[in-house]
């Protein structure tokens, strides 16, 4: 079974990584550990709050929502971001390709990642190259202003 992490931005700056989300009137808190293993809570923005999907990419950076990836293989890049839609996760396709939806083992995937023989991807074929809230651009919107 897979350990549930949660990955946010906190109020004040730096990525946080926790095992539950709490929302108390306007406050978003995510609850983690110092790196001595203690109890600690971080405000987040809410917006920023995104699971581990339990997977890694091609350098082992395990993937979470929000994060966007790119497969590359054979001259074809594809890029696309994770998506939480009860009750899976999947890749929103960004970029266009030759490979139209398919339906695979049962399940529908209008906007995942295939590779030129039609075969869905394997996980570690995929590249972490940013994600949502700090690369908006990659998903075709405004630069990032800080």
């Amino acid at each position: 079974m897979r350990q549930i992490k949660f990955r946010a931005k906190k109020i004040d700056g730096p990525w946080v990584i926790g095992g539950g989300v709490w929302t108390f009137g306007k406050d978003t808190a995510l609850f983690g550990e110092d790196n001595n293993h203690h109890p600690i809570v971080h405000l987040v923005d809410p917006e920023t709050v995104g699971e581990c999907i339990g997977q890694t990419d091609k350098n082992f950076k395990e993937i979470y929502e929000g994060d966007v990836l790119k497969f590359a293989k054979r001259g074809v890049t594809i890029m696309g971001y994770m998506v939480w839609e009860a009750p899976k996760f999947f890749i929103k396709q960004i970029t266009k390709a030759e490979y139209e939806s398919k339906i695979v083992r049962g399940y529908f995937f209008s906007l995942v990642f295939y590779d030129e023989d039609g075969k869905i991807f394997n996980w570690q074929e995929l590249e972490i190259i940013g994600n949502i809230h700090d690369n908006p651009e990659l998903i075709g919107g405004g630069s990032h202003e800080v």
